[in-house]
């Protein structure tokens, strides 16, 4: 597994996670240097097969570049802000495709397995196989302040809420 992060303590945080390599995407040439990394990378084939895209912006055209053949980018969420455009062209002559997932269609098409998916994740978290990183807990009257170093990019790992007696 690859994670983009922005700096060495997020890509420490990725390690500890599980990544195999990190890229860092804090440079100013996302389209270039994503794809540049990834092949720098000792993997197997030239590119990846897949990259979920929580970003959007200048991400979404590094990602799609640093695609192996029949890869797939999976768009979930537009956090850099803006909201990108495709030439379809680029996906013929990769033969790759694009995809974007919405939450909570699941949720409204589909509950019955969302409930089974969000079991299976607890399943894991109670293995021990998912590990999330909690970076900072705090309590709700506390949120703004939160939600600000999350805009930031200054949380490595999860913010967590806590609500009630014995917040934070």
């Amino acid at each position: 597994m690859i994670a983009g992060v922005r700096g060495e303590e997020e890509g420490a945080v990725a390690r500890e996670s599980g990544a195999d390599f990190v890229i860092d995407l804090s440079g100013a040439n996302l389209r270039d240097s994503i794809r540049e990394q990834v092949r720098a990378l000792p993997l197997k084939q030239t590119g990846v097969d897949i990259v979920i895209d929580p970003l959007g912006g200048d991400f979404f055209a590094g990602a799609l570049r640093s695609l192996a053949w029949c890869g797939r980018l999976v768009v979930v969420g537009f956090a850099a802000g803006e909201i990108p455009s495709l030439k379809v062209n680029y996906l013929l002559v990769k033969n790759i495709s694009v995809l974007g997932i919405q939450w909570s269609d699941y949720r409204d098409y589909t509950p019955d397995r969302v409930v089974q998916a969000q079991q299976h994740i607890f399943d894991l978290w109670h293995k021990g196989a998912v590990r999330p990183h909690i970076a900072q807990q705090v309590g709700f009257e506390e949120l703004p302040a939160a939600l600000t170093l999350v805009s930031e990019g200054k949380i490595r790992g999860k913010a967590v809420v806590t609500v009630g007696k014995g917040s934070a």
